[in-house]
């Protein structure tokens, strides 16, 4: 059985309206530089480890190999805490002052 054609126009017309409505081209460009700046930071990502990929794995090499560079595997995970520790957040208000950053961690 065949739908009437008022229907079908009445689809294409509400999806029309939808797509010239200002909020939904916002809503649409907004998702737009979102999914280029994903793509971006993935091919940067992907370009960064293909770059640094022979020092990272010489380094890993000798961090395994000598007691002496055995905590190289340790620095890493804490510059990553640290600068996420003196980045301003939702935590920021259970400081004792305005300048500590002791008890962010």
């Amino acid at each position: 059985m065949k739908r009437p054609a008022t229907s079908a126009r009445r689809i294409v017309n509400n999806f029309s309206d939808e797509l010239h409505n200002p909020q939904n081209q916002l809503r649409q460009r907004v998702l737009v530089r979102k999914w280029l700046n994903h793509v971006t930071l993935g091919w940067l990502a992907v370009v960064f480890a293909w770059a640094y990929w022979p020092t990272v794995r010489r380094l890993c090499i000798v961090w395994s190999d000598h007691a002496d560079y055995s905590h190289g595997f340790l620095v890493v995970p804490l510059a990553i805490g640290k600068h996420l520790a003196s980045l301003d957040g939702p935590w920021q208000e259970n400081r004792c002052c305005t300048s500590c950053r002791f008890h962010t961690l």
